[in-house]
């Protein structure tokens, strides 16, 4: 049995916009790999001080909380693509959806314990936090319970369609 699609969330799922929030979340997984990687391979050096040890919570904490967003997007948004293609889950019925984004306070919280964090971790969490928020409205639109997508967004997707096809022009 297929999953039963609203029209507009799968057209929502097809769209440029979709798209490009998609490719923004993979360039962000990508970016946050090669930053962890490097960290990973960092020497230990010389032995901890205190101080030292309340930075490495805070960094420690600021990587949890940037994987965890990371991931909470990524599985929304992955679903979403496989709703809009009518995939089944593991047992041939209908896909289990991922939590709603707004259960996961925490991950939506103001980062602010910036102070210590290499600028380059600090960028990934502002984008990982703007990326999180924006999933978290669209998220939050397409569950609603008439599953209406608001008119701008039903519009921005008829015409990224449009364009793709050719159909439109700028």
């Amino acid at each position: 049995m297929l999953n039963q699609v609203p029209t507009e969330t799968a057209r929502f799922a097809r769209s440029a916009f979709f798209d490009k929030t998609y490719e923004e979340a993979l360039a962000l997984i990508e970016d946050a790999q090669i930053y962890l990687t490097a960290v990973v391979e960092e020497p230990a050096g010389k032995p901890a001080t205190d101080r030292d040890r309340g930075a490495a919570a805070r960094h420690a904490l600021a990587t949890t909380r940037l994987t965890s967003r990371i991931g909470h997007i990524m599985a929304w948004l992955l679903y979403q693509k496989a709703v809009a293609k009518a995939e089944t889950g593991p047992d041939g019925g209908p896909l289990k959806p991922p939590r709603t984004l707004a259960d996961w306070p925490l991950l939506d919280a103001e980062d602010g314990a910036d102070a210590g964090l290499p600028a380059v971790l600090v960028d990934l969490m502002a984008r990982s936090h703007e990326l999180f928020r924006r999933v978290k409205r669209l998220q939050a639109q397409l569950e609603r319970p008439d599953h209406a997508v608001p008119a701008s967004v039903r519009l921005f997707a008829e015409l990224s369609e449009g364009w793709s096809r050719g159909e439109g022009s700028v």
